[in-house]
């Protein structure tokens, strides 16, 4: 049995193939610590890390949903800092300093729990976005 595709099916897989080589290709030049990376303020900040996905959908969050919540996190869903005022932080590892991908990495696991996160926090169209820097337990003291 022959099957046929679609000249549109094949001109959209070859496009998209050269669009994702273009982006990574783009990637290995560009530069992140420099004047590109201006804009980051040095924030300390509490709240729960919550994997993004199930929130986003249906509020998941909190110990009701821990069960989900790491699997979703194992599973590469991103995560986030839900603070006290009901912000949302978009978590980041340091991609341009693999040693300081540690403290990303712990703060994934650590969903659904209350830490504290130092790190660089970026405002972009409309994103709240903080790379993680340091993770700690519980509440920061005054």
């Amino acid at each position: 049995m022959k099957i046929k595709t679609s000249g549109h099916v094949a001109a959209a897989a070859v496009g998209l193939a050269l669009a994702l080589s273009g982006a990574v290709w783009a990637h290995g030049d560009e530069k992140h610590d420099t004047a590109e990376s201006k804009g980051a303020e040095k924030v300390t900040m509490t709240g729960e890390i919550v994997d993004m996905a199930c929130f986003s959908a249906h509020d998941g969050k909190g110990a009701k949903h821990a069960v989900c919540a790491k699997e979703c996190a194992l599973g590469g869903a991103p995560v986030g800092l839900l603070t006290e005022d009901g912000t949302v932080y978009l978590l980041l590892e340091n991609h341009s300093k693999p040693k300081l991908r540690k403290p990303y990495i712990e703060a994934r696991g650590k969903v659904t729990e209350t830490v504290t996160i130092m790190g660089d926090m970026y405002k972009r169209g409309g994103l709240n976005a903080i790379v993680v820097n340091m993770v700690m337990t519980g509440k920061a003291e005054k």
